[in-house]
């Protein structure tokens, strides 16, 4: 509108004399001096009046369609035509809404107020009929924004006060909180700094009701970084923030307690953290849910540690070092010293042993600098009890019982105590080595009661396996070791007492033998067990093995004698050697007479050996002047009758009496027993032994014999009526028989003998 203001301004100022008009410069006037000018060109003209009536009667005309601007039909004026300029007007809408100012062609221009028909109300400046400038609005709700606008939004600087009691100034944009401003909310908090988008974005600072404030970045209305302090300044955080949270990297400060700096997690210290207490104390280290836990070094005004943590407590392995000059070093557990350590003291002592809750505990070594005592044994609750040896300054020692740091008895001497017998240089695989502990006193006197600590230890010296013996103590000084073992092999035997003290001439040395070759557990290698060619000698080896897979050597011929049998249906072969190695090995060689298939049998004393009986295939001699082509021909040519081999009759008969045996036994249990099955077992020697008792194999028998027993004496105080009814019959009919007799002799009482054989 103003562009087109000025254009017709421009055209009728061409048309008036110079000397009457003096031109100004149009396009630099501003808005109110333009309508000053357009009224003083419209007087000049004399078209005011006429005009003025127009735009009343053109008022009073209301437009059906709701949203118009003006009620009334417009004439449009042509190009050559001034605007119409109405200083005060009012239009009326369809809606019921109300406007009264200034327009242009019926067009909100200028100052103006709109009523809406709902109450709410703009009051300001107005553009091309938008609210344009500043203006006030304000809704019926309460809400009210005075600043302002730019083409109907608020944009610029403004006033808005929210239906709740907050209040916002200053910036806007796009009827957006956007740039700097300041809100006051009603419970007393303020915020003043950067928005983006209605929300707090950028720096600025936060102060709460109670004068405590954050200032620092935002981001979409949350804290991101910056500083909180507490109103008297007690409290402060300057670090990252997650929302209202400390989470990432800061600084914590709580006057009279601490100062954190390290890592936090949704407001907790979590991570790697370093924290100065107000009584001087540090930690360094890791965090977990605001407690010490990992690794950490510690510091205060007693002692500095350094190692592990749990739930703000030390455990796991550390180190202490107090002022004093002491140090430990071992395992912890709730703060204390727990598990294995070793602890200097100030004066120069160490222990070194075993510890339960800050006290010496279990088996340890403690030396003691100023009287040069050792002591190496057990302890309870940081005294001496039970079994240890003291060595005083002098040299000598003393071994025994100790309760509460005073000692009770000795006990045996290490060096004079006595071993002796044959476990202690050598053994049997699966046979107890046995030998004797003769213990005696330091005056090597032989003791006369039991009690000492001993223990035996094998260890095996390829495998490095831990093996304890078992200790028989007679009480009266004297001690039977037993040990067994199905390993075969060179054994370290440690023979100690108490705390880690070798009895004589302790380790020993002990070689366990393997034992007696068992026939089953021996292996046949080679292939002339299964192939052998026609003329050629064939080997094979049987190697000895004793019950536990042990192997055994030297001469095995007493023990394992061969029984070898090599036959076919038409021929048998007798001419084979048998020699022994020193290496535990029988070497078996032969030569084969005719082709065909063979059946080779190994057995010691009856019993096969591996996997005895074998077939053995006697293959022709292959002649070496013959063509590849004629060799294959031999050997892929289909197999005459007498190559086939043999039906083996022993092995039928023998799998016919085993569908007897179970026929009759009902399984095949005991069908193949070995030496070991055959043994008598402690229940059979007792079924043996005492046939008239009953062996109960089923659980559900228990519950069975109270209900028998039940049955069968029922059955039994039957049996018994009826006998004595039988008896009263006979004894009946012998009085009618004999009543003369019977009338001689007093009667005796009623029923008095069936009373007696009750």
């Amino acid at each position: 509108i103003v562009d087109r203001l000025r254009l017709k301004m421009a055209i009728i100022l061409d048309d008036i004399d110079d000397d009457d008009v003096s031109e100004p410069g149009v396009g630099s006037l501003s808005t109110d001096e333009l309508r000053r000018e357009v009224a003083r060109l419209q007087s000049m003209l004399g078209e005011s009046g006429d005009e003025d009536a127009e735009d009343e009667e053109e008022e009073e005309e209301v437009e059906e369609e709701e949203g118009d601007a003006a009620s009334g039909a417009v004439e449009h004026p042509s190009a050559f035509d001034l605007p119409s300029f109405v200083s005060e007007v009012k239009l009326d809408y369809t809606n019921g809404d109300v406007y009264k100012g200034e327009a242009v062609e019926r067009i909100r221009n200028g100052r103006g107020i709109h009523q809406c028909s709902n109450g709410d109300m703009y009051d300001g400046e107005w553009k091309d009929d938008k609210r344009h400038g500043r203006g006030l609005l304000r809704y019926v709700s309460g809400l009210e924004y005075d600043g302002e606008w730019v083409v109907d939004k608020a944009e610029g600087h403004g006033v808005c006060m929210y239906v709740n009691g907050d209040k916002y100034e200053g910036e806007w944009k796009q009827d957006l909180r956007w740039g700097w401003g300041k809100q006051t909310y009603t419970d007393g908090d303020v915020y003043e700094g950067e928005w983006k988008n209605n929300a707090m974005d950028g720096s600025g600072r936060y102060t709460y009701a109670d004068n405590s404030y954050f200032q620092g970045k935002f981001s979409e209305g949350v804290q991101v970084s910056g500083k909180y302090s507490s109103a008297d300044g007690s409290l402060e955080y300057d670090g990252q923030w997650k929302g209202d949270m400390r989470h990432g990297q800061g600084t914590f400060h709580l006057s009279g307690a601490y100062k954190y700096t390290g890592s936090w997690f949704e407001n907790a210290r979590h991570g790697q953290g370093k924290c100065v207490y107000f009584d001087g104390a540090l930690y360094d280290g890791e965090w977990q849910s605001d407690e010490r836990h990992g690794t950490g070094r510690y510091k205060d005004a007693d002692e500095e540690f350094e190692g592990m943590w749990k739930h703000d407590v030390k455990e796991g392995y550390g180190t202490s070092k107090s002022i004093s000059g002491g140090r430990y070093q071992g395992q912890w557990k709730q703060g204390a010293e727990d598990g294995n350590g070793k602890r200097l003291y100030p004066d120069g002592s160490v222990y070194e042993g075993q510890w339960t809750n800050g006290k010496r505990c279990g088996k340890g070594k403690f030396t003691d600098a100023s009287t040069k005592e050792v002591y190496n044994g057990e302890w309870a609750k940081d005294m001496r009890h039970g079994y240890g040896v003291c060595s005083y300054a002098d040299g000598s020692k003393f071994r025994g019982e100790w309760e509460d740091d005073c000692w009770l008895q000795s006990t045996a001497d290490p060096t004079f105590t006595r071993v002796h017998g044959p476990g202690l240089s050598r053994g049997i695989a699966g046979e107890p080595s046995i030998f004797v502990i003769e213990a005696r006193d330091e005056l090597k006197n032989k003791r006369m009661n039991g009690g000492d600590d001993f223990y035996v230890c094998f260890e095996n010296s390829d495998t490095k396996d831990n093996t304890f013996a078992e200790i028989i103590d007679h009480d009266n000084g004297s001690y039977t070791v037993r040990f067994s073992t199905k390993v075969a092999g060179t054994y370290t035997c440690s023979v100690m007492i108490g705390a880690d003290e070798h009895v004589a001439d302790s380790p020993y040395v002990v070689k366990v033998l393997p034992g007696r070759p068992f026939p089953r557990r021996c292996h046949i290698k080679g292939e002339g067990h299964r192939v052998a060619e026609l003329g050629v000698k064939a080997c094979f080896s049987v190697e000895a093995l004793d019950r536990f897979g042990n192997a055994v050597f030297g001469r095995i011929s007493d023990h394992l004698p061969l029984d070898i049998k090599i036959a076919s249906s038409t021929n048998e072969i007798c001419d084979f050697d048998v020699a022994e190695t020193q290496a535990g090995h029988y070497s078996v060689t032969y030569t084969p007479t005719e082709a065909g298939y063979y059946r080779l049998t190994v057995e010691s004393c009856g019993i096969s050996i591996g996997r005895s009986p074998y077939s053995l295939e006697v293959r022709t001699k292959f002649s070496p002047s013959s063509g590849p082509n004629e060799c294959v021909n031999k050997v892929t040519k289909e197999p005459e009758i007498s190559d086939l081999p043999p039906n083996d009759q022993v092995k039928l008969w023998e799998q016919i009496a085993q569908q007897e045996y179970v026929t009759l036994d009902g399984d095949d249990g005991g069908w193949a027993s070995t030496d070991e099955d055959e043994k008598e077992t402690a229940q059979e020697r007792m079924t043996r032994e005492h046939p008239d008792v009953p062996i109960i194999t089923n659980l559900e028998d228990l519950y069975k014999v109270p209900l028998m027993q039940k049955v069968l004496r029922e059955q039994q105080r039957k049996e018994k009526a009826a006998k004595l009814r039988q008896m009263r019959k006979r004894f009946e009919k012998m009085e009618e028989n004999d009543v003369n007799m019977d009338s001689k002799m007093p009667h005796p009482p009623e029923n008095s003998m069936l009373t007696e054989l009750d």
